[in-house]
């Protein structure tokens, strides 16, 4: 996520107003007082979510980009998901980290 702070209130107000990503990073912050840095990293996988299904590669979620597109779960399947994973799997992520992308979806999209 672009700019200069950090705090997840910055994470959950960086999308536009209704998006539905703001409001889940917002409701992790507030209503599950999830720590700063959990925030932030649910920030980056949705951020790089959003960028892949953009069209965008899957490159590393912490590079400093421009604005996330938007990312609308009801145009979301299954296929995307999994095509997001294996992608992300070629470029050698570990494992573990692809869990935790995939938590990240699973805690996003409810299921």
């Amino acid at each position: 996520m672009s700019g200069s702070s950090s705090s997840p209130e910055a994470a959950a107000t960086a999308g536009t107003p209704g998006d539905p990503v703001t409001a889940f990073l917002a409701w992790l912050h507030v209503e599950k007082n999830f720590s700063p840095a959990t925030v932030r990293a649910y920030a980056a996988d949705l951020d790089q979510f959003a960028r892949f299904c953009a069209g965008e590669a899957p490159g590393d979620a912490r590079a400093a980009k421009p604005p996330r597109p938007p990312l609308d779960p009801a145009k979301i399947t299954l296929r995307t998901v999994r095509g997001f994973l294996a992608a992300l799997s070629g470029q050698g992520l570990k494992t573990s980290s692809l869990g935790r992308k995939l938590a990240t979806l699973r805690s996003f999209f409810g299921s």
